[in-house]
């Protein structure tokens, strides 16, 4: 027997990533076009945060270890 659905949920066109800056704490939204291009991948970012760092200013996540020398 099937039951009625309650409420939906939607699916967002991104990710949105929270980070500390000193004592602020930071967000913005990538869109998975972005993390595409930036060859990110959204599975991993989401279940393991803590090996990717975003640059604000340039709008990117970079995986820890292959950030390019600047």
């Amino acid at each position: 027997m099937s039951q009625e659905i309650i409420t939906g949920i939607k699916k967002d066109e991104g990710i949105h990533i929270i980070w500390q800056k000193g004592k602020d704490t930071r967000s913005t939204f990538f869109y998975y076009q972005e993390l595409i291009d930036q060859q990110i991948n959204a599975l991993d970012l989401i279940a393991n945060p803590g090996r990717y760092v975003v640059d604000e200013t340039g709008h990117t996540i970079t995986m820890k270890g292959k950030q390019q020398a600047g």
